[in-house]
């Protein structure tokens, strides 16, 4: 696991996974959403995200936690394992729910200084909504894209539940000790 790629909808765990085990394989963590959000919200352009997203996989090793599209391509096909967090509905909704609202209320900054305010976290540009209106396309979306020919080299590592997870990043840590 030299090139990790860390996939689910919004508030499936992403990030603190890449966190996690990053620091255990000892590789660097890369946030996507740090590279393509700018303060005031503003998007990178596409091309200069792609850009960015190829330079970064250049490296040797890396655990990247993102879902981008527009990136999807470049990460895939140098990542060699892929983890797909795919929780169901429920967890995913209590999940992003609480984090949005702990981080409206403590006002944390995220990536390019923005911040997620009241105002945000009841519209329709809400990451509550957000996972509410993907939800169900990434599960089609993902299972699908896992099928293609382009993707067949990846170690894909699929968890329905956070306790399947905990258990093999247990078994994965008793394995390193043991190296």
């Amino acid at each position: 696991m030299d090139r990790v790629v860390i996939i689910g909808t919004s508030g499936s765990g992403k990030t603190t996974l890449a966190a996690r085990l990053a620091e255990q394989l000892e590789h660097e963590h890369i946030e996507l959403d740090a590279l393509f959000w700018r303060p005031g919200w503003e998007e990178t352009p596409r091309d200069e995200f792609k850009e960015i997203v190829a330079r970064v996989c250049e490296r040797p090793t890396w655990v990247i936690a993102g879902n981008y599209s527009s990136a999807r391509e470049i990460v895939w096909t140098r990542a060699d394992t892929l983890i797909w967090l795919n929780f169901d509905f429920e967890l995913v909704m209590k999940r992003i729910t609480r984090r949005t609202l702990e981080r409206a209320w403590t006002g944390a900054e995220l990536w390019g200084g923005n911040q997620e305010t009241w105002r945000n976290v009841f519209s329709k540009s809400s990451m509550i909504w957000w996972s509410v209106k993907t939800w169900s396309r990434r599960r089609r979306e993902y299972a699908e894209l896992l099928t293609d020919d382009r993707y067949q080299h990846l170690n894909v590592l699929e968890f329905a539940t956070p306790e399947h997870l905990e258990s093999w990043l247990g078994a994965l840590a008793r394995s390193s000790k043991l190296a």
